[in-house]
């Protein structure tokens, strides 16, 4: 038997904390802010997996610091089914071992995240 995922009324962003420690305090002030906007946060799997879930409409987005390889699968997986994003999803080698602010979100979501990311800064 396999489990279909139910989608909710709800809108529920799946988030992770970086490797780099130094980054925490940002992302907890990410989330505070998100949180006039999301009802609950998740940690779900992989990051990758995460961004698979927000592409298939499961989760309504993500926000958090990631690697370019989950970038460069996961914003190909958005980019399929349309939903925004805040990166390309292109590296170059110089910056594989950087990390990113990525969100995602569903397009009613999008406008209201990026400006309350922008207004953190």
């Amino acid at each position: 038997m396999r489990l279909k995922a139910t989608r909710t009324n709800k809108t529920i962003f799946s988030t992770g904390f970086a490797h780099d420690r130094r980054l925490h305090e940002r992302q907890l002030d990410t989330m505070s802010t998100l949180l006039r906007y999301v009802d609950d946060f998740r940690r779900l799997a992989s990051p990758c997996l995460d961004l698979c879930l927000v592409a298939e409409g499961v989760l309504s987005g993500c926000a958090e610091y990631l690697k370019s390889w989950d970038l460069a699968a996961g914003t190909l997986f958005l980019d399929e089914v349309g939903v925004p994003h805040n990166h390309s999803g292109l590296f170059y080698l110089p910056s594989l071992r950087d990390q990113f602010e990525f969100v995602a979100a569903d397009r009613s979501l999008m406008p209201l995240i990026l400006e309350a990311l922008d207004s953190q800064q």
